[in-house]
């Protein structure tokens, strides 16, 4: 299932929808950076980053795994 978070409601049906996540453990964290050629300058400039977590939880006795995407975050791990 997708579902794009944009509010803290979404948050709210989130963290009810997964019982926060409670017992879980991140598994896997990716950080993708892009960044385009400034052909006036010669330089690169950033142009966004994407973290992607795989956090993988139990709730109802069930074994789940959910997969958060942030996208276009910018301003993250400036390194």
């Amino acid at each position: 299932m997708k579902y794009q978070i944009a509010n803290i409601e979404d948050v709210r049906w989130l963290l009810g929808h997964t019982g926060g996540f409670r017992g879980g453990y991140v598994t896997d964290v990716q950080v993708s950076k892009r960044r385009l050629l400034d052909e006036a300058s010669g330089r690169e400039v950033p142009a966004g980053t994407t973290v992607t977590v795989v956090i993988r939880y139990r709730i109802r006795q069930m074994a789940r795994v959910a997969k958060l995407t942030m996208t276009g975050a910018d301003g993250f791990f400036d390194v």
